[in-house]
């Protein structure tokens, strides 16, 4: 029985590769999609630049939050992915440190971007408009036993 399944397989297999060829694919024709990439007329503008936030006075060891509210507006020309980066060396005094920035399109809630000291980098990708920013900082201040000051600093980029 054995003798007779090769034969019956070898056969299967010889069909499989003949309807194989005679199912090839003829090219009859072809599409074609132009395109031209330009660089915009214009940039993105964030008003002010820089934005300029102000925590106070935090007590050493503490905790706390604020929430800026609005606290500038994001204009873009073209459709972008925007990123934006904390640099975290500027943040040297922070045990732990989240910054959220919302975007509102015409008062209506678009997205946000998450920066922590773990993930200093997060992207949104807006459309052409113009967005009102709001900033949320959530903080946990190192403990210190002198007085320290700094400015933390955030990037916004886009592709380019």
């Amino acid at each position: 029985m054995t003798a007779l399944k090769k034969p019956i397989l070898a056969t299967l297999i010889e069909i499989l590769l003949t309807a194989g060829v005679a199912y090839a694919l003829k090219v009859f024709g072809q599409v074609n999609i132009a395109y031209e990439i330009v660089p915009p007329a214009e940039a993105p503008e964030l008003e002010p630049s820089p934005i300029e936030l102000n925590l106070g006075t935090i007590p050493s060891g503490s905790t706390g939050s604020k929430d800026f509210g609005r606290v500038g507006r994001l204009t873009l020309p073209a459709g972008y992915k925007i990123t934006f980066e904390l640099n975290t060396t500027t943040a040297q005094h922070s045990e732990k440190l989240e910054i959220v920035i919302e975007f509102y399109k015409e008062g209506e809630y678009v997205g946000c971007v998450l920066l922590t000291l773990s993930f200093p980098k997060d992207s949104i990708v807006l459309d052409p408009g113009t967005y009102d920013l709001k900033i949320e900082v959530r903080y946990a201040a190192k403990s210190v036993t002198s007085k320290k000051a700094g400015t933390i600093v955030i990037y916004a980029m886009r592709p380019g």
